[in-house]
């Protein structure tokens, strides 16, 4: 019986050790709800599961993530969550002893973390965020450990919007030059967008026309610009073949998927021509931003065709200054008084008037009264 005992206990202890894990200890804590649910919608059971793994995770609590904006919680912002849930992680099982005053840890994330420790106790800060204090230190999940903080890390990127991540990135400057000069940038700052930037390089393989069109053409430039912002945040993840999206010109364009050797290559698929997805997942606070091979292409726009009602002084003139009518007393259009001009033949007023009968009767009475008078003195 000892026996059997002692066995059960082993087998106990050797289940409880593969179920400890970072995913499990979140689990059995309720102030980390929210923090579970993120972890499932970012795809990281797999890695904070592993019973073999040795990380230090500062997990913020319900009420730190109340806080965050909701879309970061949606599959639209999936990257983003990754990238503020990996600012949380550290490789390696830190215990809250190990941590002193101006200790540096390097999160997964690449982000630089800094300690500051006091009699009020531990708190970390980073780049744009500041005093995240540590409120529960050192719940074991297996090798790992987790800190409880009432503050989430916000990762840098996070604090700046897609035109600022325009001006960061190096070999964007010809979008970034079109931008400013169509006065985008505050397209660029509307919530959920994304941008597929070409690069310089794609834009030095575009053909003189287009160049001479891009640098003369204010319309055509500013039309080429926003059929490369696309409404809505669209992350790698949620392009599937067939997808199609509105651009901020108010054109629709649409993505295809292809299985290049194993790995999926995304093509964007404009009116006129389509250019390769070469990078992706350049996240902002206003959405994500896909780097491209090419430039989508636009057609120019045709100048209007100039009204012929402008032909109005054309038409021949009234003395009122009324239009032309027709029979029924409607006004004619410009057009239909210009070609009916010759049939409104000169009248009777602009001809040198003749005698009229009336005033030749007036001349002969004039002469008898004369005759009269002269025969009186006979």
């Amino acid at each position: 019986m000892k026996l059997f005992l002692s066995l059960l206990a082993a087998l106990m202890a050797v289940t409880t050790a593969q179920d400890a894990s970072i995913l499990n200890a979140v689990a059995n804590t309720p102030d980390l709800s929210t923090l579970g649910t993120a972890i499932g919608l970012a795809g990281l059971e797999d890695y904070l599961s592993s019973p073999n793994s040795s990380l230090t995770v500062f997990a913020p609590n319900n009420a730190a993530l109340e806080s965050l904006p909701a879309k970061y919680l949606t599959p639209n912002y999936v990257v983003h969550l990754q990238a503020l849930l990996e600012m949380h992680i550290v490789e390696g099982a830190i215990p809250s002893s190990n941590i002193t005053d101006f200790a540096s840890f390097e999160a997964i994330s690449g982000d630089v973390l800094i300690a500051t420790v006091n009699d009020q106790g531990i708190t970390f800060s980073g780049d744009v965020f500041f005093g995240a204090q540590v409120v529960t230190p050192d719940i074991m999940g297996g090798q790992n450990v987790i800190h409880i903080v009432n503050q989430y890390f916000l990762p840098a990127a996070l604090n700046y919007d897609l035109y600022d991540l325009s001006t960061s990135l190096i070999g964007f400057d010809q979008i970034r030059l079109l931008i400013t000069e169509a006065g985008l940038e505050d397209e660029l700052r509307e919530e959920n967008r994304t941008i597929l930037a070409p690069s310089d390089i794609a834009f030095d393989l575009l053909s003189d026309d287009l160049v001479t069109q891009v640098a003369n053409n204010p319309g055509f430039r500013d039309d080429l610009v926003l059929y490369h912002i696309i409404i809505g945040c669209y992350p790698s993840s949620m392009i599937v073949d067939g997808l199609q999206v509105m651009t901020a010109l108010g054109e629709r364009m649409k993505f295809t998927v292809v299985d290049n050797g194993g790995t999926k290559q995304v093509i964007a698929v404009g009116s006129l021509n389509q250019v390769v997805v070469q990078a992706g997942d350049q996240i902002a606070s206003s959405g994500i931003g896909h780097s491209l091979g090419g430039v989508l292409e636009v057609p120019v726009r045709t100048p209007p065709v100039e009204n012929q009602t402008t032909e109005a002084p054309v038409a021949a003139p009234t003395t009122d200054g009324a239009g032309p009518t027709s029979e029924a007393g409607d006004t004619q259009s410009p057009i239909e008084s210009a070609s009916e001009a010759p049939v409104a033949a000169p009248t009777v007023t602009v001809e040198p008037p003749a005698p009229t009968q009336s005033s030749t009767s007036a001349f002969s009475a004039d002469w008898m009264f004369v005759l009269g008078i002269v025969m009186a003195f006979l």
